[in-house]
């Protein structure tokens, strides 16, 4: 059997041309894509104006610091060791004057149930800066941790004067064209007061438009002004100033918190030292946690980003939390987990809370259902 030769390329012939050929259709359609994703990638960086609320760091009022240093420290007169723990739970913002919100950010924020997308003039003043918002943050959180001493104290028997010195306007151009910055306010209309708590609720016996005698102290001498009362946005009645409490304390009260900032951890501190200037622990050794404002007489009032605090301390394992009452409808059908709540609306209500708590006895604890149920 004969086979043909195999066929031969002389040398130098060209290869054959297997080089892929795209039509022009073909390229319009790479460069589209190419730019499609590339406007993509653009749109989804550009800032939006909305804030992200997400769960953030918790803090334990009876724990201690990184370098092992108590997050609260009373000097002066005697503590009591204790055990458990009273978590102080707080939110990361991203957005406003801080930093950019992204669409993607914002999307991302939408689809995920344990953050809060918000329009960004619900949460900050137009306008306001960077530097502006850090510093209000941190003059909140000195203030907190100010009537969270009082408050504390007080509930405890001991005797605490405050001076209500003004150290700004807003809202009622009345006031400014009498009052002045450095005055002590003493009561309206011959009724003495002894904290901010006890101002606003006397104020709200009025309606916007009385005039009031306001007694006050100036240069150390003691007058009386006569002010047009303002509204507020909500319709509350308001004096028109912006009060910086000065407080004579018995005893030192130190905070080492780290960067954390704002008015709502009031609740927690006021627990924190009520638990360390009296004998056993307030617990039980239970882990609870919370959040709310606190006055200096004692009233827990609401704050923002409750959802997103209640999931920071199911994440820590708390098995109880302390919602502020002003917050009940933001708390039914947000609970995560396993995480009981109750509504306080004081700091003697919060302490009877926890010892409820402490003794396994919390069946007769209001719930926020009871709340809302009864207003």
């Amino acid at each position: 059997m004969t086979t043909a030769p195999p066929a031969q390329q002389h040398a130098g012939a060209a290869p054959p041309d297997r080089r892929w050929h795209l039509s022009a259709r073909t390229v319009l359609l790479v460069v589209a894509g190419m730019a499609a994703v590339v406007l993509a990638g653009v749109i989804a960086a550009t800032p939006v104006p909305y804030v992200v609320f997400s769960p953030g760091p918790v803090r334990d009022t009876l724990g201690t610091n990184a370098d092992g240093q108590d997050l609260i420290v009373v000097e002066g007169t005697e503590t009591y060791p204790t055990e458990g723990q009273l978590d102080l739970t707080t939110i990361r913002v991203a957005g406003g004057p801080l930093n950019d919100v992204s669409v993607l950010d914002a999307v991302q924020a939408y689809l995920d149930p344990t953050r809060s997308l918000r329009p960004v003039e619900t949460v900050y003043p137009p306008e306001e800066t960077r530097e502006e918002a850090r510093e209000a943050s941190a003059a909140q959180m000195t203030a907190a941790q100010q009537s969270a001493a009082v408050a504390a104290l007080s509930e405890l028997g001991e005797d605490v004067p405050v001076s209500l010195v003004v150290n700004g306007f807003g809202g009622n151009p009345a006031a400014e064209a009498v009052l002045e910055e450095g005055d002590v306010v003493l009561g309206v209309d011959g009724t003495r007061v002894a904290g901010s708590g006890e101002l606003i609720d006397l104020l709200q016996t009025y309606e916007p438009g009385d005039t009031v005698e306001v007694a006050l102290q100036r240069d150390g001498e003691e007058r009386t002004e006569a002010v047009e009362l303002g509204a507020a946005d909500d319709g509350a009645v308001i004096l028109g100033v912006l009060l910086a409490p000065e407080y004579e304390l018995p005893y030192e009260v130190a905070y080492d918190v780290g960067g954390i900032g704002g008015p709502s951890a009031g609740l927690m501190f006021s627990l924190g030292i009520y638990d360390k200037l009296t004998p056993g622990a307030l617990t039980g050794g239970a882990h609870l946690a919370g959040t709310g404002t606190m006055t200096d007489d004692g009233r827990v009032g609401p704050i923002d980003g409750i959802q997103q605090k209640m999931v920071g301390a199911d994440g820590v394992g708390a098995a109880w939390f302390l919602a502020p009452a002003g917050n009940c409808g933001d708390v039914v059908g947000a609970v995560p987990g396993d995480l009981q709540v109750t509504a306080v609306a004081t700091l003697q209500e919060a302490v009877s809370a926890v010892e409820a708590v402490a003794a396994d006895d919390t069946a007769d604890l209001p719930t926020c259902e009871d709340v809302l149920a009864g207003s």
